[in-house]
């Protein structure tokens, strides 16, 4: 929790997410129709859950009420930061020092933040939340009283907005439109006139840690054939995972999951979901090249195509949907897709050779 009066800014309290004692009996929030059917109702009994949509507003709302319950407090407002853009940051600010005397660096932060603490305090997690807390003070305390390279400052912060590392909602609705015309809002994929836009956005469903061991590529191309002029367009993905291949041994079950959520130790599963643009129809999919079927759902006006995909260590799998757009839609594509720990190649082409009907 941060306070902001008058200019001056301060870390003002903590809490990890076993603070919020598991989940809530209802959710939050009552939630719609789609958004049970597409999450089911963890999105709104878990606090770290809150992130199972795309849709960051609708999260800072499900955030705001949960800390609300816990705390009797209303926040203002919600922001997100990832430990990828908290190594931008210190690139910026320079190294910042522990109460245990480890620095965290903008060469170690991802590294010791996402797989070097559950090593270190394995099987431990509130020894692990003591250090996540001490690494969350100490780097909001050399941030807030930055007085080194604005310009690299601004930098760090313009490249983990652009990578969608830091969101922010605000419950002012004045703040929330400003918000809205900005990549902070995390909004969900914006088409216009003159590109399409998808979407392609992971959920760990391990339910442990094993998703920093996941790589990604996405991919998508186009054509204009069609005599109504509608484009049509492939969009995929690509999943991989590095984990060791003895991660059943060596990871502690912290980290693997210890098979608590049907999920054999070592193996990664995650839930892929690719959105398409408003008017659009899903014509077809396939799994590693081979026709598929799929669960299609819809979400804020926008068809879902949903895939499960589990991993043993080594293994790559990959995905492919086809889309139909809406008549006038752009052939011109773009991507949004959940920031991965490591950079994810993005491959678009748009306006592909038609194929001939003739042999």
């Amino acid at each position: 929790m941060i306070s902001a009066d008058a200019g001056s800014i301060g870390l003002v309290d903590q809490a990890s997410s076993a603070d919020f004692r598991g989940a809530t009996p209802e959710p939050v929030l009552p939630l719609s129709e789609e958004e049970n059917s597409l999450f089911s109702d963890i999105l709104g009994r878990f606090i770290q859950n809150a992130t199972l949509t795309p849709d960051f507003a609708r999260s800072g709302e499900l955030a705001q009420a949960r800390w609300t319950q816990l705390t009797g407090q209303e926040v203002d407002g919600v922001a997100a930061i990832d430990p990828v853009a908290l190594s931008y940051l210190l690139e910026a600010t320079g190294p910042v020092t522990l109460p245990d005397g480890s620095e965290l660096t903008s060469e170690n932060a991802v590294d010791t933040l996402l797989s070097g603490v559950y090593a270190r305090f394995a099987d431990q997690p509130q020894l692990q939340d003591a250090y996540f807390a001490a690494a969350a003070a100490a780097v909001f305390e050399r941030v807030s009283s930055f007085d080194g390279d604005a310009g690299a400052m601004l930098d760090a912060l313009a490249r983990g907005v652009e990578e969608r590392r830091i969101l922010v909602w605000s419950a002012n609705e004045q703040e929330q439109a400003l918000l809205d015309t900005t990549p902070l809002a995390g909004q969900l994929p914006q088409t216009t006139e003159d590109v399409s836009a998808f979407g392609v956005y992971f959920n760990d469903a391990t339910g442990a840690k094993m998703d920093y061991y996941v790589d990604a590529i996405i991919g998508g191309d186009s054509q204009s054939c069609r005599q109504d002029g509608r484009p049509e367009f492939t969009v995929g993905f690509g999943l991989t995972s590095s984990a060791p291949d003895d991660a059943a041994q060596s990871l502690t079950d912290y980290v693997t999951g210890g098979g608590v959520f049907g999920v054999e130790p070592g193996r990664i599963r995650t839930e892929a979901l690719i959105y398409v643009p408003p008017g659009a129809v899903i014509t077809g999919g396939r799994v590693n090249g081979e026709p598929a079927e799929f669960n299609v759902q819809e979400h804020e006006g926008r068809l879902v195509a949903k895939f499960v995909v589990e991993l043993a260590p080594g293994e790559s799998q990959s995905v492919q949907i086809d889309v139909l757009g809406d008549l006038g839609q752009s052939e011109d594509l773009a991507i949004e897709h959940t920031p991965m720990v490591r950079g994810t190649q993005v491959q678009l082409s748009a306006g592909e050779a038609c194929k001939s009907d003739q042999g």
